[in-house]
């Protein structure tokens, strides 16, 4: 990734950040290898977590709700001068993640939104 940035940032003289966009081929192959990881040492587990049964559960819900919950926390971050990435990015993640988890559940008892979430 390093050498092909650095290749087609000299090529073009300018940055070659498209290889980092959400949306590009580079993170999708990423994605694709953390899933086949996470589902290789999870799915055979006979003694399957009762924390990781429950975010199974929830997890598209969870996926489709974050981008909002990120969006909403990093403009209470920006509004309180945080700008620590080292404290930030943990942060954001912890309260990404309980927050997001909690609208799951909640949707999901919902009997209109049951199956959609």
């Amino acid at each position: 990734m390093i050498v092909v940035t650095g290749y087609l940032s000299t090529n073009t003289n300018s940055a070659a950040v498209y290889l980092y966009n959400n949306l590009s081929i580079t993170n999708l192959a990423y994605a694709t290898m953390v899933f086949m990881f996470i589902k290789d040492r999870f799915i055979n587990a006979k003694d399957n977590n009762k924390i990781v049964e429950t975010i199974s559960k929830n997890s598209l819900g969870i996926y489709a709700i974050h981008p909002i919950v990120i969006h909403g926390i990093s403009n209470i971050l920006i509004n309180c001068r945080m700008d620590i990435a080292i404290i930030n990015i943990p942060v954001t993640f912890i309260i990404t993640t309980i927050i997001s988890y909690i609208i799951a559940v909640i949707l999901s008892n919902i009997p209109l939104l049951k199956n959609v979430v």
